[in-house]
């Protein structure tokens, strides 16, 4: 190795030897994301560990084990009998069954440990639905693979499958994704949503005669749904988030999974256009399982739905007639969980402290307590699983994302009212949440009514009007902008009167397009500034020194104020 100019004999090795030690411990050095945990159903591998015999009962996994392979996972999709795995670079893993090629990799050979999915990058989320997978890019594109028998694929045409990822054609602008039983659902930038696939039970929000396949073949906007920041499709039934906290669902009621309330009906009742769930406010996730659904709601969760196998977690023994609450009510468990997920008749929730709570059916050792079979009402802890990020339930499987969790604060700034809102946060004011480490985290703004309260835009880790599509390979801060900017603070004013010069530091939150200053003596008209602002050679007398943040929509109509004197 030639010797550093400069430098004395033996100082190059060791200075080159810190700087590659300084480049492995970097942040920008540090593989993100986590493993994965999975349990539960594994008669084709959906566990993904193909090391693990599974119990000859149950053909299932009763406890947590690692899937092979998997170190910097940043989302988990678990269908019905496979799973997919999002990775901290963009690509996608996949495993278990894969009859109509919903795995993916241009086979229809079940898979016992990940594959990769071949021909996807810049994948920012994924779902898995019974025989067919999503994955969302980054652009807002969406691609599919598996089962199209009743038009999984969205392009028109119903038979077949695609053992390789195709795009939707058509489908743009996407923030969020969801698949349930032969169908799928889209969040677009705009807050409507779009449906496609099977619609015997107008699980696509608008029932289609049940001839030929049931289903609509192409992406079609849901009815009577706006303002949406989140989605989850259940077996038959949709659901929307919407930015004031409360939910709409439409499809199969047969469970009372729709939460209007509603006397069931037999047939059971199939709603045509999305309902208000009721007597749920507040909401800021939600997630649709079989025939049941759990939502977070002011901190603590709330069910309804079927409750044949103790799915909604409320103690107590499934009632009569139905087995079912048609509206939502208190689960046990502690306060504040982070995350919630309902599979096909069990339900998960991730706790502040990293472990998990289960309830429901059991028959494949979907609760993971190291055994299979019965039920439970209410909440019983997880066996093995520590340090979790996130909980995903499937069809008869579980899996939790273990690893690092990062911080997303988001804060709402500006003269207007509005909200932001993705999968898992809802912020009508100031609020936070911890997500896996490397997810990749898509806000939408939601402005109230009126010029008053348009979107000015984003700032802080993301800019602009568009979505927000924040990595978090880190804590990060994002605030969000309506109406004019107000709140303009002069944090700091140094004034030296002897020599003739002023500095000042001032700040407001969601400053979109910066600032402007003005000095009145001599006058001056307002032009843009940043802080620290400085002058100089000021001759003696009075100042008035004023400063105002400013965005799209114009300038604080309240600017901060600062008087002072040279002598």
């Amino acid at each position: 190795m030639r010797q550093l100019p400069g430098r004395p004999p033996g100082v190059a090795i060791p200075i080159l030897a810190a700087l590659l030690l300084a480049l492995l411990f970097s942040p920008a050095a540090r593989a993100e994301g986590g493993r994965a945990l999975g349990w539960g159903a594994d008669e084709f591998g959906q566990v993904g560990s193909a090391g693990t015999v599974p119990s000859e009962i149950c053909k299932c996994v009763e406890a947590p084990v690692a899937v092979d392979a998997l170190s910097t996972v940043t989302q988990l999709a678990p269908g019905d009998s496979h799973a997919l795995a999002l990775l901290a670079d963009g690509t996608v893993r996949a495993w278990g069954g894969n009859a109509a090629g919903e795995l993916g990799d241009g086979t229809v050979e079940p898979r016992r440990s990940p594959v990769a999915v071949p021909n996807l990058s810049g994948v920012v989320a994924v779902a898995a639905g019974n025989n067919h997978s999503l994955a969302l890019l980054s652009n807002g594109t969406v691609m599919v693979w598996g089962d199209n028998v009743n038009g999984e694929l969205g392009n028109g045409t119903v038979g077949g499958s695609s053992v390789l990822p195709v795009a939707v054609p058509g489908l743009e602008g996407v923030v969020a994704i969801s698949a349930g039983f032969r169908y799928s659902l889209a969040l677009l930038a705009d807050g409507t949503v779009k449906a496609w696939g099977y619609d015997l039970n107008a699980q696509l929000g608008t029932r289609v005669e049940p001839t030929g396949c049931a289903c609509i073949p192409t992406p079609t906007p849901v009815p009577g749904v706006s303002g949406a920041v989140a989605i989850s499709a259940g077996s038959d039934f949709g659901m929307a988030l919407l930015a004031d906290g409360t939910v709409r669902a439409w499809g199969s009621n047969h469970g009372g999974e729709l939460g209007n309330g509603a006397p069931l009906t037999e047939p059971p009742c199939d709603c045509l256009a999305p309902l208000a769930v009721l007597n749920l406010a507040k909401a800021t996730s939600i997630s649709a399982g079989g025939a049941h659904t759990l939502a977070l709601a002011s901190g603590a969760i709330q069910a309804w739905g079927l409750n044949r196998e103790g799915q909604l977690g409320n103690g107590a023994p499934p009632p009569g007639g139905c087995e079912c609450v048609p509206a939502p009510a208190p689960a046990l468990g502690p306060p504040h969980p982070r995350r919630v997920s309902a599979g096909a008749s069990h339900s998960l929730a991730l706790l502040e402290n990293g472990t998990v709570t289960a309830w429901g059916g059991n028959a494949k050792g979907q609760l993971g307590i190291h055994s299979s079979g019965g039920s439970s009402a209410g909440p019983v802890a997880v066996g093995d699983v520590k340090g979790a990020s996130a909980v995903y339930a499937g069809g008869g499987d579980s899996f939790a994302l273990v690893g690092p969790a990062q911080t997303l604060t988001v804060s709402l700034a500006g003269s207007g009212k509005g909200a932001v809102g993705g999968p898992g946060i809802l912020c009508p004011g100031a609020c936070g949440g911890a997500f896996p480490q490397g997810q990749v985290e898509i806000l939408r703004a939601q402005p109230g009514a009126g010029r008053a309260n348009a979107f000015a835009g984003f700032s802080g880790a993301c800019k602009g009007t568009a979505p927000c599509q924040v990595k978090l390979g880190a804590d990060k801060t994002v605030t969000a902008t309506f109406g004019r900017p107000k709140g303009t603070r002069i944090l700091k004013a140094k004034v030296d009167p002897a020599h003739g010069s002023a500095l000042f530091r001032f700040s407001a939150l969601g400053a979109i397009t910066g600032y402007q200053c003005q000095l009145l003596k001599p006058h001056r008209r307002f032009s843009k500034c940043r802080s620290p602002v400085r002058y100089r050679h000021l001759k003696s007398g009075r100042y008035t020194f004023r400063v105002r943040a400013m965005d799209i929509f114009g300038p604080d109509p309240k600017p901060a104020i600062r008087r002072f004197r040279i002598r």
